[in-house]
């Protein structure tokens, strides 16, 4: 077993267990609505990227069934922004811009170390820099849409 399948049974584990702490964290539904809805965009989008060579990952699981990272795409990525909408409720614009700024520094520095160290991904016609700006783009638009539909209560929250 490479490097890479034990940083993706990694992140499984790691996601697991904060989908079991999060699990636990009302409101429950609008944490699954974004979990569920960031799944079904970024899959949507990632694929589109990979067909048109933009990028593509050599090494994934299930790569007769899915040209993507599935386990970025469906569960790692959907639980960062799940606790990205989690650490931002009540933040003003200001705060929840600079939080997605800080969560896209964090991620894309670790897609540079992936990128430069295992098969994990592999540029193309992409750069860190649309790494970087479509994760914040990605997180404000989890963060709106959850505020357009009705923000979770507070009296339902605890920490």
């Amino acid at each position: 077993m490479g490097m890479e399948w034990v940083i993706q049974w990694l992140f499984l584990l790691l996601s697991l267990g904060v989908f079991l702490y999060w699990i636990k964290h009302p409101p429950f539904r609008d944490w699954a609505l974004v979990f569920f809805s960031t799944g079904y965009f970024s899959i949507f989008i990632a694929v589109i990227f990979v067909e048109e060579k933009s990028f593509a990952f050599p090494v994934r699981f299930l790569p007769e069934y899915f040209s993507t990272n599935v386990l970025y795409e469906f569960v790692f990525f959907p639980i960062i922004c799940v606790l990205y909408n989690y650490t931002t409720f009540g933040s003003t614009i200001e705060r929840a811009m600079g939080q997605a700024v800080l969560y896209s520094l964090l991620l894309t520095a670790a897609e540079f170390w992936f990128l430069k160290r295992t098969e994990l991904i592999v540029y193309h016609r992409w750069n860190l820099m649309h790494t970087f700006i479509s994760i914040i783009i990605f997180l404000i638009f989890t963060r709106y849409v959850l505020k357009w539909l009705g923000e979770p209560d507070p009296k339902k929250m605890r920490s």
